[in-house]
Formats: structure tokens, C-alpha cells, sequence
């Protein structure tokens, strides 16, 4: 019988471009498929589930440090006054001792940033992206 290994935080590497991002506090992402229900014209019930489209999303909980540029410095979204020349990056988690993917994306656009001073503590932000493709161990 195999053991199963539970990962921590600290066993997680964020690359962002295949560059270690090293202001990540914690990362959230969602697969979507949703399921629809085919029926027929005078049926009460479902004659089949299908699958719909497909939808990756996910959020960078970060930490701001002095000069760091926030999105924009790490590459990750072009400034606003350039917007329009914004490209694709790549995501990859990676679980630190067996280089294992958790999480891969390779066409990321980010759609947003929110950034917070409290009165008391660190610089916090979340940076959201969606995604139009993803992997994980098994698939990568």
C-alpha cells in the first residue's frame, strides 16, 4: 500500500514565464466544465448530460515589496497606458521535491489586480487571470 504525501505551501514554486515568482503568498485556480441537460421536446426529464464549454481561472494572493512594479514588473500584464500590447504568460506550480506539476498554463492573461494597505501589516494584492488551457501531473 503507497502513502499518500500531503503538500505544504513551502513545498510550492509559482513560475511565472519560467521565472521563480518569489512574492506569492498562496494561489487559487477553478477548472470549470460545466454539465447541460439535453432534452427532448415533451420529455420531463434529461435524455442526456453534455459537456459545455470549458472555463480556467484562478487568483495570485501576493505580497508587495519596495519596487517591484506589482503585475506590471513581474511581466505579467503590460502597463495600463499599453494595455493593448498584453500577451499570453505562463503559469506553472510546481511541488518542489519531485518537480512535479500542480498546475500548468501556458496561454494566462491576467484580468485583473487589487491592492491593499492596511493600517497595520503588509502590503497585500490578488491578481486574477483567466486561462485557455490547463494541466496538472497527470496531464503534463
Amino acid at each position: 500500500m503507497s502513502q499518500s504525501i500531503t503538500i505544504s505551501n513551502a513545498q510550492v514554486i509559482l513560475l511565472v514565464n519560467a521565472v521563480p515568482y518569489g512574492r506569492v503568498a498562496g494561489i487559487d485556480w477553478d477548472i470549470s466544465t460545466p454539465i447541460e441537460e439535453l432534452r427532448g421536446v415533451d420529455s420531463p426529464q434529461p435524455y442526456e448530460l453534455a459537456n459545455s464549454t470549458t472555463s480556467v481561472g484562478g487568483t495570485l494572493y501576493v505580497l508587495r515589496t519596495l519596487n517591484d512594479g506589482g503585475a506590471e514588473g513581474a511581466g505579467l500584464t503590460a502597463p495600463l497606458i499599453d494595455v493593448g500590447k498584453t500577451r499570453y504568460v505562463s503559469l506553472v506550480l510546481l511541488e518542489r521535491r519531485s518537480s512535479r506539476v500542480l498546475f500548468e498554463s501556458t496561454r494566462v492573461a491576467i484580468s485583473g489586480q487589487s491592492w491593499s494597505v492596511p493600517e497595520r501589516g503588509i502590503v497585500k494584492g490578488t491578481i486574477t487571470f483567466l486561462s485557455i488551457d490547463a494541466k496538472n501531473e497527470t496531464t503534463a
